[in-house]
């Protein structure tokens, strides 16, 4: 994508990846205990040459994705510690194994709270590329910003507040379809290395908005509106130390963080093969295949049962997993698991992850 302003060490652009690709998303396992102290966010990711040697061989042999979930202890230096597989999906591919040999290459901040240090949840995501998307990278063409946004090209006015606020960068990788006009069309996000600080969802909306748009081809060469192309764009951290460069206006708080909660799910909607989510999967996902996952913030009341429910994130985005998540919780198809005896809630609300393993 377009910026090449920073890189998180040890990362390939997902461009590159010929056989594989991961999503992961950091989720602190309880309540963040300081308003001072921001979710935790890569430093350093498999390279392209980690994931392919990690891959499965026969679901690499097969063509199949996979899901695996780890929950560790994070270290002071960044590693983490203790990694156990929560679980995986197909659990015949051993994509949890898989998964275990990735932990010992990922970096994460310090932890800054007990909650942090103690544990964290890993979403590992499996994919196989799309068809030569790997060789469909593209740069990407910017909007020059008014001066008072100029030390924030190339997003300028898209720059997220909290990143700003937590002086703090990331990277993201999005595929979207070029237009004759190089505008860029039906975009998804397949890479966000800090999701928590916003800036696939403004990446997200440049591209929607025509802030970015396609580089030229080569002359010669014509565009097809059916190829999928890849852009990747790199946000450098900011700092807020002089306010006058900061064109969000005024310091503000930063929201505390709501801790995370496990999801018990009833069974009244089952379906064999759907997994936990039964009858509320996504019928288009459903029928292609496509495995997922959604966060979830919702209100908790005393006996677990949710309301006031909005998504943090979803992917892949486009396929009906936000509503789904949004319909389990409005139905009480879902509620939180209860805290450990002794424990009182921290917060009135918290996040619960939900995970849509691939149809059976």
């Amino acid at each position: 994508m377009g910026m090449k302003i920073s890189r998180i060490a040890g990362a390939a652009p997902l461009a590159r990846v010929a056989l594989a690709s991961a999503i992961f998303s950091l989720v602190s396992a309880r309540a963040l205990a300081e308003t001072s102290c921001p979710s935790p966010s890569w430093t350093r990711v498999p390279s392209a040459d980690d994931m392919i040697a990690a891959y499965p061989a026969k679901a690499r042999k097969d063509g199949v994705k996979g899901l695996a979930i780890l929950q560790c202890a994070a270290q002071a230096d960044g590693s983490l510690a203790g990694c156990v597989v929560e679980s995986e999906d197909p659990a015949q591919y051993e994509f949890g194994a898989a998964a275990l040999k990735l932990a010992g290459l990922i970096r994460t901040t310090p932890p800054c709270s007990e909650a942090q240090a103690h544990g964290v949840r890993i979403p590992i995501r499996f994919a196989l590329p799309a068809e030569a998307a790997d060789e469909r990278h593209r740069e990407a063409v910017y909007k020059i910003p008014e001066r008072r946004f100029r030390k924030f090209a190339p997003a300028g006015p898209y720059w997220p507040d909290r990143a700003l606020l937590l002086d703090q960068g990331g990277h993201v990788t999005i595929q979207c379809q070029v237009a004759a006009d190089l505008k860029l069309k039906a975009c998804r996000l397949v890479w966000d290395t800090a999701p928590s600080l916003g800036f696939g969802d403004a990446v997200l909306r440049m591209a929607a908005r025509g802030w970015m748009t396609a580089a030229p081809l080569p002359p010669g060469a014509s565009e097809q509106a059916e190829l999928w192309w890849t852009f990747e764009v790199d946000f450098a951290a900011r700092s807020l130390a002089d306010e006058d460069d900061w064109p969000g206006g005024p310091p503000r708080v930063i929201p505390v963080e709501p801790p995370d909660r496990q999801v018990l799910y009833k069974t009244t909607h089952a379906v064999a093969g759907l997994g936990p989510p039964g009858g509320y999967y996504p019928d288009a996902a459903a029928r292609a295949g496509v495995p997922g996952a959604a966060v979830v913030d919702c209100r908790v009341n005393d006996d677990g049962a949710l309301n006031d429910c909005t998504v943090f994130s979803a992917f892949p985005v486009g396929w009906g997993f936000d509503d789904s998540a949004l319909r389990m919780a409005k139905d009480h198809y879902i509620s939180a698991a209860p805290l450990p005896d002794g424990q009182s809630p921290a917060h009135a609300r918290a996040r619960l992850t939900i995970v849509y393993p691939k149809p059976q």
